[in-house]
């Protein structure tokens, strides 16, 4: 059956795994895209792993470069970054807090397919846009220094797909009608708050950071830490003892 759809009504998201040579070594790393239903247009973003900041960052930066956000559901399978149970046989999922935090904040309307094979052609159209991105795109495996440099090769990718049959055409037509970005951003990290040690460095979740010195002189005190992916953001409380 021919299926039709609204212009800036529905999207569909999911993670495809990627090996991709990274400073001499292979690496698996994760494939986030976001595909628009009605054009087709699609946004990639690699990243070391397939976690909870991955996902929201693969999102903020999708809906920067479109411009906008679906104003109708966006199609996810039961990632465990977005959905902390599957309640029965229905389509309700208790969410994990952070995934609702940021849903509520970038206005998302989520719609979860099936488990298993029922589910399968629920969101058929990003599974198999994954796979053609990562033949045309991916093969022979890329060899780069790191995944900013991949991320930068892959924004060049996804603008030069858009003349692909008519993505770019019904682009044009599917803009103008995707909902309003919020006016601040959501803080994609995770806030941790360990305390510097006489070395300069802060342990988070079992890697150690180099804290910048002041002066020479670094005394021991708590330090906020935000993790992102790839990297970690540090900043002194100041006046903490």
């Amino acid at each position: 059956m021919r299926q039709s759809h609204r212009p800036g009504d529905e999207a569909e998201v999911d993670f495809g795994e990627v090996v991709i040579r990274l400073a001499g070594q292979d690496v698996k790393c994760f494939l986030f895209c976001l595909r628009l239903w009605f054009s087709g247009k699609a946004v990639h973003r690699v990243s070391l792993s397939g976690g909870q900041k991955a996902l929201f960052e693969g999102h903020e930066h999708a809906f920067r470069v479109l411009g906008g956000i679906p104003v109708g559901k966006i199609r996810y399978d039961n990632l465990k970054s977005a959905v902390a149970q599957v309640i029965g046989f229905s389509r309700s999922r208790a969410e994990t807090d952070r995934w609702t935090a940021f849903r509520s904040h970038w206005g998302l309307d989520a719609f979860y397919c099936r488990p298993g094979i029922e589910g399968a052609h629920e969101k058929g159209g990003v599974e198999g846009q994954i796979g053609w991105f990562r033949r045309n795109h991916l093969v022979p495996v890329p060899d780069v220094p790191s995944v900013q440099a991949l991320n930068a090769m892959i924004d060049e990718w996804d603008v030069a797909d858009e003349a692909r049959r008519t993505v770019g055409e019904f682009l044009a037509i599917e803009r103008p009608l995707l909902g309003p970005l919020p006016p601040e951003p959501f803080e994609t990290g995770r806030w941790f708050t360990p305390r510097v040690d006489r070395f300069a460095q802060v342990t988070v979740r079992t890697n150690k950071y180099a804290q910048p010195m002041t002066g020479g002189v670094h005394p021991p005190r708590p330090a906020s830490t935000s993790l992102r992916t790839p990297r970690a953001d540090q900043r002194h409380r100041r006046g903490a003892r």
